[in-house]
């Protein structure tokens, strides 16, 4: 069941690997927004409404952006695991149990580049995600970042650029500080 999983779940994170997250955003959108009405074409709200109904107007609303965003992060870490675990087999030819290859190998090795990889994605959350912001008409730290770069407005971007690199180098001392708790040997 296991290669029946990879078999499947490869090819579908090769494909959206490669495709850019904008397509996707507008295909989705095509599709769920406007064929099918099962979600808003864009914005955060519908505006007009206050307490609970504006809450689960904006969880409405974000159904959308937020499931691209999943499935983009997931598809890349799910491409990450798989790179890190297909290159443990050595434990396995020395006829290792199972439990001890997946414990003391498998799940050690794998954690550094996932938990680097996870650290980074948190660094560019936090910084904004320009395209999806842009696609579905959130305001965020992408959308301030395009809109001030469009009207030449450069101490906003200045300002943007300054915020991201500082969401990235915090989560890049994270990751470290975190894979040197996993593994002590990378902090000598």
């Amino acid at each position: 069941s296991s290669d029946l999983f990879d078999s499947i779940m490869t090819p579908i994170a090769l494909f959206l690997n490669t495709v850019p997250s904008n397509c996707i955003g507008v295909l989705a959108l095509v599709v769920f927004a406007y064929n099918l009405k099962w979600v808003p074409i864009s914005g955060m709200t519908s505006g007009m409404t206050t307490g609970w109904e504006r809450t689960l107007d904006i969880l409405h609303h974000m159904v959308l952006p937020l499931s691209i965003l999943i499935l983009f992060r997931t598809a890349s870490d799910f491409m990450t695991m798989k790179s890190s675990v297909s290159q443990i087999t050595t434990a396995e030819s020395k006829g290792l149990p199972e439990r001890k290859v997946l414990f003391r190998h498998v799940i050690k090795n794998a954690m550094l580049p996932y938990v680097t990889s996870m650290c980074m994605q948190m660094g560019s959350l936090l910084s904004g995600s320009m395209m999806i912001e842009s696609i579905f008409g959130w305001k965020g730290m992408g959308q301030l970042f395009y809109q001030s770069v469009s009207n030449h407005d450069f101490p906003t971007a200045q300002l943007c650029f300054l915020v991201s690199a500082f969401c990235v180098v915090m989560a890049n001392l994270i990751s470290d500080i975190v894979i040197a708790f996993i593994d002590p040997r990378i902090a000598s």
